[in-house]
């Protein structure tokens, strides 16, 4: 929390950010991993087996509790937290009147992107790079095997294993 506040202060301090609500941006984000937190938190306390605050029963069994209860209230929560986010992130300085960059002589936007923003769909897919990725993890999984046998971050598991069928044999195998 302490870097968060130095951040704040950090950000607070340049002029240029100040238009773009740096704190409001910082803290729509962090309220969401804060309070989600939180709440798993108090629902294991909640349903842990010492504390027994809230226990199973006929209307609402275990995984009710667990699982659906935090579910619930996560997209209560979130619904709440898209209207903040809304605030903090307004769309308005992006429309093409309030943006001057790309503009022509009659105040109007270059659209990019192909027609219905088709062009810019297909580069933000790029097949290319899944193809590319997908070669590499096959090539990691079938030529890589002699690389991370030799690999030194692995000797020390090596050892351990040694070690441990080392005892197993001098303890007489048990």
């Amino acid at each position: 929390m302490y870097a968060l506040i130095q951040f704040y202060i950090q950000l607070n301090a340049t002029p240029q950010l100040s238009p773009h609500q740096p704190f409001l941006k910082v803290l729509a984000i962090k309220l969401v991993i804060f309070l989600s937190f939180w709440q798993s938190i108090a629902i294991s306390v909640a349903t842990s087996e010492t504390i027994h605050i809230v226990e199973p029963n006929s209307v609402l069994a275990y995984p009710d509790i667990k699982v659906g209860i935090p579910s619930l209230l996560l997209c209560f929560e979130m619904a709440c937290f898209a209207f903040l986010h809304l605030w903090a992130f307004p769309y308005k300085p992006y429309t093409p009147r309030n943006s001057n960059r790309g503009m022509d002589f009659h105040g109007h936007a270059k659209k990019q992107g192909g027609p219905m923003g088709i062009l810019a769909l297909w580069d933000a897919i790029n097949l290319w790079d899944v193809v590319k990725g997908f070669g590499r993890g096959i090539r990691w999984l079938f030529v890589g095997v002699k690389k991370r046998e030799r690999d030194h971050s692995s000797a020390g598991r090596q050892h351990q294993r040694e070690t441990k069928e080392q005892r197993l044999v001098d303890d007489g195998g048990g």
